[in-house]
């Protein structure tokens, strides 16, 4: 950020609205945070074309400075918008030379990015993180899928989607969570975005910049690992199970050699018994 003489911010001309001296972060931050490559609904997107306009046109030269006019526009706590408010910046020409060109070559990139994106989301400047939430508060459940907070954030007030192909990824990430629940594994958020918007350099599509991407390398070694940590998990089952079915069939032929055992026990005693009379008899016979 370029360094701001003493007294930047002033009283706007315009409306005559109070700003003091202590508003200079604030209009820093504005003036740093005017490049965004992410989209509001349609009615901010005027609202911003409007805010660009004041930026880039609304400034005057003098002998020995330059003033620029620009909205502020914010958001207070609950998702309310504040008024726009309007600042006036004073700054040497050398720094307005500056800063009005980079200005213009970041409203240029803007619209460049605009012309190319596809589907919009109506979550305006609230991040997703912040739209999960209120998900969350909304409805009293314990978590929001990847699946669930897409819809929430690409359809109107009126529960329309706001395109077409907003739908059709919608529908293929309700796929890839049932594939996945089908075949016992549980996909990320990162994950199913992934598969379904595909990557983008720095971040996750349908995230935002606040989430950044795992490497594919990472990915597919953790799938790797989860995947051969199942299969050992099924060989132990399967071992486990052998050996209990092993044991079972000993006990069963030791119970059986028992039986036999203990028939042959009965078989010599009975013998024995047997003997014993003969013998007994035959004395007898003799006169012994």
């Amino acid at each position: 950020m370029v360094p701001l003489c003493r007294d930047d911010v002033q009283p706007d001309p315009v409306n005559g609205s109070e700003v003091g001296s202590s508003r200079s972060r604030s209009a820093q931050i504005e003036v740093d945070d005017i490049v965004d490559d992410d989209l509001d609904d349609e009615d901010d997107d005027e609202d911003e074309e409007e805010w660009e306009d004041d930026i880039l046109l609304s400034d005057h030269d003098t002998d020995d400075e330059v003033y620029f006019r620009w909205r502020v526009r914010g958001v207070a706590p609950g998702g309310l918008r504040r008024p726009h408010h309007m600042f006036v910046l004073r700054v040497h020409p050398t720094t307005a030379r500056w800063l009005r060109a980079s200005l213009q070559g970041k409203s240029e990139i803007n619209r460049r990015n605009r012309s190319k994106l596809t589907v919009y989301h109506t979550t305006g400047t609230k991040s997703f993180a912040r739209k999960r939430h209120e998900l969350l508060g909304a409805v009293h459940i314990d978590e929001v899928g990847p699946a669930d907070l897409y819809a929430a954030s690409h359809k109107r007030k009126n529960g329309e989607w706001i395109c077409d192909a907003a739908r059709m990824n919608f529908e293929k990430m309700m796929e890839v969570e049932a594939q996945a629940t089908m075949e016992g594994r549980t996909l990320t958020d990162v994950e199913v975005f992934t598969q379904v918007l595909g990557e983008k350099r720095g971040y996750v599509r349908g995230l935002g910049d606040s989430v950044r991407p795992v490497s594919t390398s990472c990915s597919s070694s953790s799938a790797d690992m989860a995947r051969r940590l199942t299969e050992t998990q099924l060989e132990l089952e399967q071992i486990r199970a052998d050996r209990e079915k092993e044991s079972q069939e000993q006990m069963h032929e030791i119970h059986s050699l028992q039986q036999k055992m203990e028939e042959m026990q009965e078989r010599m005693a009975r013998y024995d018994r047997f003997m014993s009379r003969f013998a007994s008899g035959a004395f007898d016979d003799v006169g012994v």
